[in-house]
């Protein structure tokens, strides 16, 4: 955290931070409930789950994780103006949007993987598993990378959020270029999961020949059902 002297804004101590906690907590809570009825449905109806179920819930538990770090980041001034914030409540501020950032990175990265893993489900060819592997190997990788970046955002790392150390730290446009990165590669892999559904559509209605995309889950399920 730099040293910034921050300006008294025109509008007064707005607080916008209920806002964002509702949206966060409607927006949270309705995934979790969605993919609570999605396991439940394919545990007891169908005694179909796979990996991509798997890593689904994965990717529920590290969002409420972020979504803790976003009810801790209201009651430290999300949503107010710096102006109005305590030298500790921007402290701890920086600490958690620190982490928030990163915890983000990292459930992009378990919602691509539960993609993938479904995607498979759908087509279980040679040249789909190889290019869904290959899609999951470049995810994990960039994400490892962002994340690395960002741990080392400032050298030591608490000199990001602390004044007086004495700190070697990227500039707000670096760091903004790690965001936007990470961004644009989120982008062009939904592209990529878009246009492999829509192949494998295709060749499901031709009447190429499919399979379920094999998985510890499922093949339990299918002995229990068979018993």
């Amino acid at each position: 955290m730099k040293g910034i002297i921050y300006t008294l804004p025109p509008l007064g101590d707005e607080d916008q931070g209920r806002r964002y906690l509702a949206a966060a907590w409607i927006l949270v809570m309705t995934a979790v409930l969605t993919t609570i009825i999605r396991i439940l449905v394919r545990a007891r109806l169908t005694r179909n789950l796979g990996w991509d179920d798997f890593w689904i819930v994965v990717c529920m538990v590290s969002n409420l994780v972020g979504l803790g770090f976003v009810t801790k980041e209201v009651t430290d001034g999300l949503g107010r103006h710096m102006y109005y914030l305590t030298a500790d409540q921007r402290r701890r501020f920086t600490i958690i949007g620190w982490l928030d950032w990163m915890q983000t990175f990292i459930t992009i990265m378990f919602c691509k993987i539960s993609i993938c893993m479904f995607l498979l489900r759908i087509k279980n060819t040679r040249w789909n598993v190889r290019f869904m592997h290959a899609l999951i190997a470049a995810n994990v990788v960039f994400t490892v990378v962002v994340v690395g970046l960002f741990v080392g955002v400032c050298s030591p790392p608490a000199a990001y959020w602390t004044i007086g150390l004495n700190r070697r730290c990227f500039s707000n446009e670096r760091v903004m270029a790690i965001v936007l990165s990470q961004g644009r590669e989120s982008l062009l892999a939904d592209y990529w999961y878009e246009a492999a559904y829509g192949i494998c559509s295709v060749l499901c209605a031709l009447g190429y020949h499919t399979r379920d995309y094999s998985s510890a889950f499922s093949e339990g399920s299918s002995h229990k059902s068979s018993h």
